[in-house]
């Protein structure tokens, strides 16, 4: 019955399908992994007894069991992180992770920061086998779209749109308001944390891909720049808002010649027009909150007191920047072990120069509280190399390095005035990117080679041969 039929052919041809198939089910999982990171809060998921599993933990658990299921991928995976001259600038960091997990018996002191490194290796691993550089940027567009969008839904509701999704209990702030008004503050814990998200968000609404190359122009998508900068507004962060507005700047430059004289024009035609939308409705709520936000970051830059004609409460900024003043007093105190940080159980909480201190509003003094000076100095380390790596490809003319070195900055710039507030990982998406396409895993012609993409097409090819 079966003379003169080649089974061995159709097994072929099964196990091509089959890949295919694979390799199209991998794709969409990581698509939705890359929406949940993003979009989804961390207040959504399964309370369990030891610790929450977030929908983005989830998420983490299906893309690493769909590594293992395939021999190939895990293989890639493995030897990425192997090679990655990244993992030996990390190594010190997760020395100091692992003997403060140990030494305070705190697990969240390694696990926490584990899984935003780990998931920064995942997206590495996605940019360059499944997404590539163009479609990893254009999803993350998407979420940038998304997210605007519902923010100005939320500053109209006075309430987050993902408040309803809150199952992780003790994490979401709820509704907080500032001289009256509300500060948006979108899927992340608070509206500082958004206003941290939004600095990261910024370069790709400025990115514009043209004939398989990639430039800065701010005429790519103007209404997204725009619900951006109304965003960050809304959010009524003072170090926001001069983070990002600084941002823009170097930016602007960034862009081609041409680019530039048509965005100059286009950014003051806008500028004098929401100048004059200001002046006709300074006396309506919103239009005295955008004034009142412009005046505090000038009274916070110069010392004045301008705010106080559109109703700020001038004795809790005074207040806000000597608590400023008081917390650098922690990086001297004595009682604090310099090499054994508190981990992430202890809370720091004490008397510094005679005033009491409970929060920590400065990520690199919160880092040094939870690691000691070897925590702080290792991760440090980290960052200066991920900007070199930008920098360094950014001299190479790299249109994407130098969007993301520029989120990057002011990001950091950013974490001097408020804690990361489970925002790390948009920034790791940016540092994502930028290893993803050094220099050694591009051909000649800038586009991204892949060792695993490469055999699996030369063994479907001769198979359909």
């Amino acid at each position: 019955m079966t003379a003169g039929i080649d089974l061995h052919r159709y097994e072929e041809k099964s196990e091509y399908i089959r890949t295919g198939r694979e390799r199209e089910y991998f794709r969409q999982i990581s698509v939705l992994f890359v929406f949940v990171m993003y979009v989804m809060p961390q207040y959504f998921g399964l309370p369990l007894p030891f610790f929450d599993l977030s929908v983005w933990r989830i998420m983490i658990l299906v893309v690493f069991f769909n590594i293992f299921a395939e021999r190939q991928r895990m293989r890639d995976f493995f030897y990425m992180i192997y090679r990655e001259p990244l993992t030996r600038v990390l190594l010190p960091y997760m020395i100091v992770l692992t003997y403060t997990m140990l030494l305070r018996a705190d697990f969240n002191a390694f696990f926490n920061p584990f899984m935003e490194i780990f998931t920064m290796y995942m997206l590495i691993y996605m940019i360059r086998y499944v997404f590539g550089v163009s479609g990893f940027i254009r999803l993350i567009t998407i979420c940038v779209w998304i997210l605007t969008i519902l923010g100005i839904e939320e500053s109209i509701m006075e309430e987050s749109p993902f408040a309803c999704m809150e199952t992780l209990y003790g994490i979401y702030t709820g509704k907080f308001y500032r001289s009256g008004h509300y500060r948006i503050m979108s899927n992340a814990v608070m509206s500082l944390g958004y206003g941290l998200m939004m600095v990261t968000m910024l370069p790709f609404a400025v990115l514009e891909e043209v004939d398989d190359r990639y430039r800065i122009s701010y005429l790519k998508r103007p209404l997204l720049v725009i619900l951006l900068i109304v965003d960050v507004f809304m959010t009524g962060s003072r170090s926001t808002l001069g983070v990002f507005l600084a941002e823009l700047v170097p930016l602007y430059f960034l862009q081609e010649k041409r680019e530039k004289k048509i965005s100059a024009a286009v950014l003051g035609v806008f500028f004098l027009g929401f100048a004059v939308v200001l002046a006709v409705c300074q006396k309506t709520s919103f239009g005295n909150y955008v004034l009142l936000q412009l005046a505090m970051l000038v009274d916070t830059v110069f010392g004045t007191t301008w705010s106080e004609q559109f109703g700020a409460a001038t004795a809790d900024l005074v207040s806000s920047s000597h608590y400023r003043e008081v917390m650098k007093g922690i990086w001297t105190i004595d009682w604090l072990n310099p090499v054994l940080g508190l981990g992430r159980k202890r809370h720091f909480a004490g008397m510094v120069n005679g005033f009491p201190v409970y929060s920590i509003d400065q990520y690199y003094l919160a880092e040094y509280i939870r690691y000691a000076w070897p925590g702080v100095i290792s991760y440090c380390l980290f960052l200066c190399w991920s900007v070199l790596i930008m920098l360094l490809e950014s001299l190479r003319k790299s249109a994407v390095a130098r969007a993301m070195l520029v989120g990057t900055v002011f990001y950091l710039l950013n974490l001097y005035y408020v804690d990361a507030l489970q925002t790390l990982k948009y920034l790791y998406i940016n540092i994502a990117i930028a290893v993803a396409i050094a220099p050694e895993y591009l051909t000649e012609n800038g586009k991204m080679k892949s060792r695993y993409i490469k055999k699996r097409w030369i063994r479907e090819l001769r198979t359909c041969g």
